[in-house]
Parts: structure tokens; sequence; C-alpha cells
């Protein structure tokens, strides 16, 4: 008897993820199309490789971003991130990228403090505002757009937010610490305003 309410107790529980899973992953999505011109490109940091280089998820959203800008979106690119998971910074890491791409130190402005979401944001409104900008693309990942923009919609800014696609090695795994994470973090705002 036991083992069948186990067995059962577990069932219910794969079902109420795969529900969580399914809501998460349409709710999180919100992609603008029909993009406008805008002042700055904002490609929100996620962490380097441990030596150092652009990991896989950096570079998705890294390769949109300069797409966007070498298709005359925007004359200027914020790179966020600090140091949040190794001793590297998100954002020096994404300005290295950049210029070997192509594109010029002028070009370029970078957040270096913050080790999350929340914290892109707010500091990087500071660096926007001390410039004068306030129309924005952000450029970030396919699950985590939804947020971003939701974050970013608490400034007087005119935001538009664009989705890198997730690696090719990201598989089912990936994608639902992702939506987990997703849930974390609009958790983490509403009770702490994180």
């Amino acid at each position: 008897m036991k083992k069948q309410i186990w067995i059962k107790s577990i069932f219910y529980l794969f079902i109420l993820h795969l529900i969580l899973v399914a809501v998460g992953y349409f709710f999180f999505v919100q992609e603008d199309t029909l993009l406008q011109n805008s002042q700055v490109i904002i490609v929100l940091g996620n962490p380097s490789r441990a030596d150092g280089s652009i990991s896989p998820v950096q570079k998705s959203r890294m390769d949109v971003g300069l797409s966007l800008y070498q298709n005359d979106f925007a004359q200027k690119l914020l790179f966020t991130g600090g140091a949040a998971w190794n001793g590297h910074i998100e954002s020096e890491t994404m300005k290295k990228y950049a210029i070997k791409s192509g594109v010029t130190e002028e070009a370029i402005l970078i957040e270096t403090k913050s080790s999350n979401t929340g914290e892109n944001v707010a500091f990087s409104y500071e660096i926007l505002k001390s410039n004068q900008l306030n129309k924005i693309i952000v450029v970030t990942n396919r699950l985590h757009t939804r947020r971003a923009k939701f974050l970013f919609a608490n400034y007087p800014l005119d935001v538009q937010v664009v989705a890198a696609d997730y690696p090719n090695f990201y598989n089912w795994f990936y994608l639902y610490v992702a939506i987990l994470n997703e849930y974390y973090g609009f958790g983490r705002y509403f009770l702490i305003g994180e």
C-alpha cells in the first residue's frame, strides 16, 4: 500500500513538473518581432568560461547583438555583467569579443558590477541615464526575455527585446533548469524586490 502511495506521489510530481515546464516555456518568452531603430543595444551578461573566454550562452547573445548593431539598429552597444560566478567580468569578455568582431571601442559601454538580472538592469539604467539614452533593444536568451523586459519596463525607457537561441548542446535538462531559474527570478523579484 505504501509503495502505491509513493508511486502515485512521484507520478503526480512528475505531471506537476511537466505542467510547470510547459507553462513556463510559453509564459517566459516575450520577443518584439517588428524592431525599430534604437539608441543602444544591451546584451545581458552570462558567466564567462573559467578561463575567461566567451561562453556558448554569451556568444549566442553577442552574435545577435552584433548582428543588430551591424544592421544599424543602434549606434552603441552596452554589455552587462560583473564577475558573478568566477573571477572574470562578463562584460569585459563580451567587449573583447565585440572588438575582435570589428566593433570600435568608442561604440561600447560596459556595466561591470552586476551579479544578477535585477542588478544588470539597475546598473545599466544608471549608465543609460548618464549618457542620455532611453531607446533600447535588449538581447538575451529566449526564456529570459519576459523577465528582462519586465525589469527594464520599471524605468522610463522605450524597451524592445530580442531573443538569442540557446546553444545547440542545450538539451531538455538545460531548458528545464532555465525555466526553473525564471520562476525563481520572478519569485525573488516579487518577494524581495531584486
